[in-house]
Protein backbone atom coordinates (compact mmCIF):
# COMPACT_ATOMS: atom_id res chain seq x y z
CA UNK A 1 0.00 0.00 0.00
CA UNK A 2 1.40 3.49 -0.94
CA UNK A 3 1.17 6.01 1.55
CA UNK A 4 0.84 9.41 0.87
CA UNK A 5 0.83 12.59 3.29
CA UNK A 6 -1.88 14.81 3.22
CA UNK A 7 -0.23 17.61 5.56
CA UNK A 8 2.75 19.05 7.02
CA UNK A 9 2.96 16.92 10.24
CA UNK A 10 2.39 13.54 7.81
CA UNK A 11 5.50 14.67 5.48
CA UNK A 12 7.44 15.34 8.68
CA UNK A 13 6.85 11.84 9.86
CA UNK A 14 7.31 10.15 6.34
CA UNK A 15 10.44 12.10 6.31
CA UNK A 16 11.48 10.98 9.78
CA UNK A 17 11.02 7.30 8.27
CA UNK A 18 13.02 7.54 5.13
CA UNK A 19 16.03 8.52 7.51
CA UNK A 20 17.32 5.56 7.86
CA UNK A 21 14.08 4.69 10.07
CA UNK A 22 15.04 7.62 12.55
CA UNK A 23 12.17 6.16 15.33
CA UNK A 24 13.24 8.97 17.74
CA UNK A 25 12.37 11.94 15.61
CA UNK A 26 9.45 10.40 14.13
CA UNK A 27 8.40 10.16 18.35
CA UNK A 28 9.41 14.06 18.66
CA UNK A 29 7.36 14.60 15.28
CA UNK A 30 4.01 12.84 17.38
CA UNK A 31 4.76 14.28 20.62
CA UNK A 32 5.33 18.10 18.95
CA UNK A 33 2.06 17.12 16.64
CA UNK A 34 -0.03 16.12 19.91
CA UNK A 35 1.16 19.05 21.69
CA UNK A 36 -0.11 21.20 19.02
CA UNK A 37 -3.14 19.39 19.18
CA UNK A 38 -3.81 19.83 22.52
CA UNK A 39 -3.79 23.41 22.74
CA UNK A 40 -6.31 23.53 19.16
CA UNK A 41 -8.61 21.17 20.61
CA UNK A 42 -10.58 23.95 22.92
CA UNK A 43 -10.77 26.39 20.25
CA UNK A 44 -11.41 24.46 16.72
CA UNK A 45 -14.00 21.77 17.55
CA UNK A 46 -14.49 21.78 13.93
CA UNK A 47 -15.40 18.76 11.44
CA UNK A 48 -12.26 20.09 9.60
CA UNK A 49 -10.13 20.18 12.78
CA UNK A 50 -12.05 16.16 13.74
CA UNK A 51 -10.55 15.01 9.71
CA UNK A 52 -7.34 16.38 10.25
CA UNK A 53 -7.04 14.82 13.85
CA UNK A 54 -8.60 11.44 12.04
CA UNK A 55 -6.27 11.93 9.37
CA UNK A 56 -3.47 11.96 11.11
CA UNK A 57 -3.94 9.17 13.29
CA UNK A 58 -4.71 6.80 10.39
CA UNK A 59 -1.86 7.99 9.29
CA UNK A 60 0.44 7.00 12.29
CA UNK A 61 -1.53 3.62 11.87
CA UNK A 62 -0.65 3.04 8.59
CA UNK A 63 2.93 3.88 8.68
CA UNK A 64 4.51 2.95 12.43
CA UNK A 65 1.74 0.31 12.78
CA UNK A 66 0.80 1.51 15.85
CA UNK A 67 -2.66 3.60 17.43
CA UNK A 68 -4.87 1.44 16.05
CA UNK A 69 -6.62 -0.20 19.27
CA UNK A 70 -8.75 1.00 21.53
CA UNK A 71 -6.76 3.17 23.83
CA UNK A 72 -7.56 1.70 27.02
CA UNK A 73 -6.45 -1.45 25.39
CA UNK A 74 -2.92 -0.75 25.45
CA UNK A 75 -2.52 -0.16 29.27
CA UNK A 76 -4.13 -3.43 29.61
CA UNK A 77 -1.63 -5.21 27.86
CA UNK A 78 -0.18 -7.90 29.58
CA UNK A 79 -3.25 -8.50 31.53
CA UNK A 80 -5.37 -11.91 30.83
CA UNK A 81 -9.21 -12.05 30.83
CA UNK A 82 -9.35 -13.40 34.44
CA UNK A 83 -6.52 -10.53 35.35
CA UNK A 84 -8.92 -7.95 33.93
CA UNK A 85 -12.23 -8.95 35.18
CA UNK A 86 -10.65 -9.91 38.70
CA UNK A 87 -9.53 -6.15 38.70
CA UNK A 88 -12.74 -5.02 37.85
CA UNK A 89 -14.88 -6.72 40.22
CA UNK A 90 -12.38 -5.04 43.32
CA UNK A 91 -13.18 -1.77 41.63
CA UNK A 92 -16.79 -2.15 41.96
CA UNK A 93 -16.09 -3.57 45.88
CA UNK A 94 -14.11 -0.36 45.81
CA UNK A 95 -16.57 1.91 44.77
CA UNK A 96 -19.00 0.39 47.31
CA UNK A 97 -16.94 1.42 50.23
CA UNK A 98 -16.42 4.51 49.00
CA UNK A 99 -19.87 5.03 48.61
CA UNK A 100 -20.34 4.07 52.13
CA UNK A 101 -17.38 6.01 53.89
CA UNK A 102 -15.16 3.15 54.10
CA UNK A 103 -12.33 5.05 53.36
CA UNK A 104 -9.71 2.44 54.61
CA UNK A 105 -10.95 -0.31 53.05
CA UNK A 106 -11.02 1.26 49.44
CA UNK A 107 -7.73 2.57 49.76
CA UNK A 108 -6.55 -1.36 50.87
CA UNK A 109 -8.29 -2.00 47.34
CA UNK A 110 -6.44 0.49 45.69
CA UNK A 111 -2.87 -0.46 47.58
CA UNK A 112 -3.51 -4.26 46.45
CA UNK A 113 -4.17 -2.91 43.03
CA UNK A 114 -1.21 -0.92 42.78
CA UNK A 115 0.69 -3.97 43.92
CA UNK A 116 -0.49 -5.91 41.11
CA UNK A 117 0.47 -3.01 39.00
CA UNK A 118 -2.63 -1.48 38.48
CA UNK A 119 -3.30 2.39 38.24
CA UNK A 120 -6.69 3.66 39.22
CA UNK A 121 -7.81 6.67 37.49
CA UNK A 122 -10.87 8.54 39.46
CA UNK A 123 -12.52 10.81 37.68
CA UNK A 124 -16.27 12.58 37.85
CA UNK A 125 -16.79 9.79 34.85
CA UNK A 126 -15.99 6.93 37.08
CA UNK A 127 -13.10 5.10 37.87
CA UNK A 128 -10.81 3.63 34.97
CA UNK A 129 -7.88 1.52 35.69
CA UNK A 130 -4.72 1.25 33.90
CA UNK A 131 -1.39 -1.51 33.75
CA UNK A 132 1.69 -0.04 35.15
CA UNK A 133 3.94 -3.13 33.98
CA UNK A 134 5.00 -3.27 30.91
CA UNK A 135 7.47 -5.79 29.25
CA UNK A 136 11.04 -5.10 29.66
CA UNK A 137 11.66 -3.62 26.08
CA UNK A 138 8.09 -1.43 26.36
CA UNK A 139 7.99 2.06 27.75
CA UNK A 140 4.61 4.15 27.58
CA UNK A 141 5.21 7.20 25.65
CA UNK A 142 1.34 9.01 25.24
CA UNK A 143 -2.33 8.00 25.55
CA UNK A 144 -4.58 8.92 22.80
CA UNK A 145 -7.65 10.20 24.09
CA UNK A 146 -10.11 12.82 22.49
CA UNK A 147 -12.17 13.10 26.04
CA UNK A 148 -11.94 16.41 27.68
CA UNK A 149 -9.76 19.27 26.76
CA UNK A 150 -6.43 17.35 25.68
CA UNK A 151 -5.56 14.90 23.17
CA UNK A 152 -3.24 12.21 23.59
CA UNK A 153 -2.18 9.41 22.28
CA UNK A 154 -0.49 5.95 23.08
CA UNK A 155 2.24 4.50 21.75
CA UNK A 156 4.49 1.59 23.06
CA UNK A 157 7.86 0.53 21.73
Amino acid sequence: MLIRPENEFQEKLLQAMQDDLNISKANAIIDNWISEASARIKSEQTPEFQQEMESNFNFIESLLGIGGMDPDEYFRIGFTDEDCDRIEKHLVQRQIYKKTKQYEKADEIRDYLMEMGVNIIDSRDGTKWEGTRLGPDTRRIKKYSTEGDSVTFCIYL
